[in-house]
């Protein structure tokens, strides 16, 4: 397949991706200190292994030295994990499910715009693109208007993009190019717009691709 050039990503987001990293390592150093100084200084009155239970306690500290790691996902969260691809299917998922509200649980239609994307290395995978739902006592069935209107969002061909350490999305529309989506909130908005009018990140602009 084609290799799918992916837009820039604006300074701004390049800035805020990477205090994402730097607040993560702190983390991970400060979580890791914590555990050391603990073990260093308490490890014998909080664990007390006993003299002959030396291999046992260094397998407990071992353990208990890795939890950051764990916790904050690293090295795997500092591999770049962008991808960029291209729609070959587009499909709406309907289920129900549920939320709670004032004390009462509220039934509602859960839908998913689902697209299909072939990567550049030519593997397919399913990504959520859209996802709205409507509450079952004000629509007994899910709306079809509604259900095209967002499905008809996204076409088979559209370029499809997935920038590290952002939740959502980016797909230049070949249908509608009159939108940009963000990647931090998810909101669509006007191609003129410059920062996203939900959240007010910076927005990607299209390259024409």
């Amino acid at each position: 397949m084609k290799n799918v050039s992916r837009p820039e990503l604006p300074k701004a987001l390049k800035r805020k991706r990477a205090r994402r990293i730097i607040l993560r390592l702190l983390a991970f150093f400060a979580l890791s200190a914590a555990l050391f100084a603990v073990l260093y200084f308490w490890g014998e009155s909080l664990f007390p292994f006993g003299e002959k239970h030396h291999t046992a306690r260094k397998v407990f500290y071992t353990a208990l030295m890795l939890l950051p790691f764990f916790i904050c996902r690293v090295p795997f969260k500092f591999i770049d994990s962008s991808w960029s691809g291209t729609v070959v299917r587009v499909d709406v998922d309907q289920g129900v499910s549920s939320y709670l509200e004032m004390g009462q649980t509220e039934p509602y239609w859960k839908m998913r715009v689902v697209l299909t994307v072939e990567k550049s290395n030519g593997k397919l995978i399913k990504r959520t693109a859209r996802s709205f739902g409507e509450i079952m006592r004000y629509a007994h069935i899910p709306t079809p208007g509604k259900i095209e209107y967002h499905a008809e969002e996204f076409s088979v061909g559209d370029k499809v993009h997935k920038y590290y350490l952002f939740e959502y999305l980016f797909v230049s529309n070949l249908k509608k190019a009159d939108r940009k989506r963000c990647i931090e909130c998810g909101s669509t908005n006007g191609l003129e717009d410059k920062n996203c009018w939900s959240c007010g990140s910076a927005l990607i602009e299209l390259n024409g691709e």
